[in-house]
């Protein structure tokens, strides 16, 4: 069992929340200055992290796996 399925409902939940967060502000254009103040981070790594996969998504691969689907 990962370490996700691991977590109690209420902190699975909040995980999800925050990921919705981030991906809104990036969406958005926001700087990173602008995701560590909104979620709270301190460090960059976590939102520099999510940010790379979310832009490989939204990036060539991204629009034509949207096309074929």
């Amino acid at each position: 069992m990962g370490e996700f399925a691991r977590r109690s409902a209420e902190d699975r939940r909040a995980y999800i929340d925050e990921a919705a967060a981030w991906r809104d502000l990036f969406v958005s254009g926001e700087d990173l200055a602008g995701f560590m103040d909104a979620l709270r981070w301190k460090s960059p790594r976590m939102p520099l992290a999510y940010n790379r996969n979310f832009a490989a998504e939204q990036g060539a691969t991204g629009r034509l796996v949207a096309k074929m689907g």
